[in-house]
């Protein structure tokens, strides 16, 4: 089925759900079948296995294998129908894996996550080895941990001097700051640093699979020769911070379209966990905040495949808010260029009827005026010419000679201008006006699609943890508050009534799976 570094895994005739991981060395074969016997003796508990149909989320041995009295490998659960975590958080890869998928998807499957490795750490278990080629996914967002064999075991049965089984890999993306560069064949790992790695993983699943120290230098001094993620790990350089010398990629999601709470967690991880590991949100956190932010979700008025987190007054997915789900920070602006053809000029505004302003009236240039003038000038002087010609043909009893006649007419000739004047173009002043304000088209919200996936509680259990409460937004005039969670949806009843529980007894149920309608 498959094959590996240590070695390679077979499908066996006699067990169909089970198959097996025969090494492919001999090496440090007696430490390796003292290690599977730790783990026989004291498993993990793994509450997917009641549901049904049951699910694997810990992948851990069921039995050794010999070949002629010597170990060879071991058996464990057969993990069918799933695909990577990779394929989850890459959007190409997800889109042809996870046709149905939405956000809320990420956070199920990020919340299922943080589930197992709590489990394993409530055994004593460190996963040690954390990334994303271990993980599993199906198609309802369930998880399953492969490669157990590589877990930091505790000696339970007292065959290695009471000390653990360490874990001898690590995967440098996933890896904690104070292990960068570590030789991991004498490090006891703790808990702590897995929940680097779990970090790690949440914050690629629910920003697009962008890495939390992935950036674009920006500092004046010479970019490191190193990788940058894992220059950025070592020196506490997260690029969401607004100081830091390492800005997002511009294509990279805002950190604020997350849930406030989430926000807080993965700052205590990169930032503030740092210098401090122990001060690192663990799995069970991870979890609770989790389930309250997958309780905050609501659904996108134009496109119902889009679910974003309430706090954030509008849906981050769509196209014209999409630079709203990047980093302002890292965005180039776009300054408009000044035009070099003439515009024409807008439109004098419409006065609405019933409006006390009147109506600007044009203003007459110095040009006109003279203008004017002359002409009424010249009109008055033609009366008058007239009203002494038809004096003169009335004292004279209309004897007049043509000669006389063409004399006068002379005389009123040179009082006319010599030329007629072309009239001039009316060169009314454009009046200053204030533009008009852009109209904001609002339109009419379509109504609220049905979801297309359900989520259903599966926990028994009475207790309720209480919400965190929810930031309003007040910036925002054309939508109300911002909702709050929906205390009263069955799924948020069933998450939180799992999450308020311990996770030692007997009872542990996780969250039912995501289901696609």
């Amino acid at each position: 089925m498959g094959r590996g570094g240590e070695g390679s895994v077979y499908r066996i005739s006699v067990d169909y759900y089970s198959v097996a991981k025969v090494y492919a060395s001999r090496d440090h074969a007696r430490e390796r079948e003292r290690k599977l016997r730790a783990m026989l003796a004291q498993p993990p508990v793994d509450g997917t296995r009641s549901l049904k149909p049951p699910h694997i989320s810990i992948a851990w041995p069921t039995d050794l294998l010999y070949e002629q009295g010597r170990f060879v490998g071991y058996l464990m659960p057969l993990v069918g129908n799933s695909s990577s975590l990779l394929s989850v958080y890459n959007p190409k890869l997800r889109s042809k894996q996870f046709p149905g998928f939405d956000w809320r998807f990420s956070h199920r499957t990020a919340l299922n996550l943080a589930t197992a490795m709590h489990a394993l750490h409530a055994s004593n278990y460190v996963v040690g080895d954390v990334n994303q080629r271990n993980i599993r996914v199906t198609s309802n967002a369930m998880v399953t941990w492969i490669d157990t064999d590589s877990f930091q075991v505790p000696d339970v049965t007292g065959d290695n001097r009471g000390m653990p089984y360490l874990c001898p890999v690590g995967v440098p993306e996933y890896t904690p700051p104070e292990l960068q560069r570590s030789s991991f064949e004498n490090v006891i790992r703790q808990p702590q640093h897995d929940c680097f790695g779990l970090a790690v993983m949440v914050f690629q699943l629910l920003m697009e699979g962008f890495h939390p120290f992935t950036g674009v230098w920006r500092s004046t001094a010479p970019e490191p020769k190193e990788q940058i993620v894992l220059h950025n790990i070592r020196h506490g350089i997260f690029p969401y911070q607004q100081s830091s010398v390492v800005v997002p990629p511009p294509t990279a999601p805002a950190l604020s379209i997350l849930y406030p709470g989430l926000q807080q967690l993965f700052h205590r991880s990169f930032v503030d966990g740092h210098q401090q590991p122990a001060i690192r949100p663990t799995a069970r956190e991870w979890l609770d905040e989790l389930a309250r932010a997958e309780g905050m979700l609501v659904q996108c008025r134009r496109d119902p495949s889009h679910w974003y987190s309430s706090h954030v007054g509008h849906c981050p997915w769509c196209k014209p808010n999409q630079s709203v789900a990047r980093s302002a920070m890292s965005m180039p602006v776009q300054r408009p260029l000044t035009p070099t053809t003439p515009q024409r000029q807008a439109p004098p505004p419409r006065i609405p009827s019933g409006s006390s302003h009147p109506t600007p009236q044009p203003r007459t240039s110095r040009l006109d005026q003279l203008f004017s003038s002359t002409k009424r000038t010249t009109v008055v002087v033609a009366s008058l010419v007239g009203v002494v010609l038809l004096l003169g043909l009335l004292a004279n009893g209309g004897g007049q000679t043509g000669a006389e006649t063409t004399t006068q007419a002379r005389a009123v000739a040179q009082l006319q201008p010599t030329a007629t004047p072309r009239p001039l173009p009316t060169r009314t002043a454009t009046p200053t006006m204030t533009p008009e304000p852009t109209a904001t088209n609002t339109p009419t919200p379509p109504p609220t699609a049905t979801p297309t996936m359900t989520l259903e509680p599966t926990a028994t259990t009475t207790m309720t943890a209480t919400p965190k409460p929810t930031v309003t937004r007040t910036n925002t005039p054309t939508r109300s508050a911002t909702p709050g969670p929906n205390n009263d949806s069955p799924a948020y009843q069933g998450l939180m009534q799992f999450f308020s529980q311990p996770l030692d007894t007997a009872n542990f149920t996780p969250p039912s799976p995501f289901k696609i309608s």
